[in-house]
């Protein structure tokens, strides 16, 4: 079982089903997600890997949205009411750090960073609700039991049936909390077991 930091909205659908069962093309919106950059980074120690795992996923993503290969050649099911996905960027900063390609190739709409409340978000969500209201939004990105729920709740409560993707999600896991490393710090020092010139 997943150790979810924010509750995912039960309506929400949480597949971890591969491309031939669910392109990224059968969805009117695909929505990434970045982290909150105050909140999460990355263990030094995996640097290397983790950008070898986003290389990956960027390439994949990529391939699924704007495929160059002949769908009809492969055993998937697409969907008939989708032309193409509109991508859009969600969180991060003025930059992205995780998902920049895809942020700034594909990408045509971006709320950065506004995870209290994503006001944004859910106005925009809830204009194309009204104009669309059978439209499918599939969600990625990171962190995957957190900022990742916060965004897909945000868009199933604003009007749209949505589907986080977990096979083009990142775990909090593998990724440092910065806020439980503050409390650490506080506490040793409380401790006396840190010294305030060394950190």
């Amino acid at each position: 079982m997943t150790d979810f930091l924010v509750p995912p909205n039960p309506e929400v659908n949480i597949s971890s089903l591969d491309f031939e069962h669910l392109p990224l093309v059968n969805f009117h919106i695909v929505a990434v997600v970045e982290p909150d950059p105050e909140s999460w980074m990355p263990n030094l120690s995996d640097d290397e890997n983790l950008d070898a795992a986003l290389e990956v996923y960027t390439q994949m993503v990529s391939d699924e949205l704007y495929p160059d290969f002949d769908l009809s050649s492969l055993v998937v099911e697409v969907a008939k009411d989708v032309t193409y996905p509109r991508v859009i960027w969600v969180g991060g900063g003025a930059v992205s750090f995780y998902y920049e390609d895809i942020a700034d190739v594909h990408a045509k709409v971006a709320f950065t960073f506004d995870f209290e409340e994503n006001e944004d978000l859910r106005f925009y969500i809830k204009g194309v609700a009204q104009e669309y209201p059978d439209w499918r939004v599939a969600v990625l990105g990171a962190m995957f039991e957190d900022d990742v729920i916060r965004a897909a709740n945000v868009i199933q409560e604003a009007g749209l049936d949505t589907t986080v993707i977990a096979r083009y999600c990142l775990s909090s896991k593998a990724f440092v909390n910065l806020d439980d490393l503050f409390a650490l710090r506080d506490e040793l020092r409380r401790k006396g077991l840190l010294d305030d010139f060394g950190m």
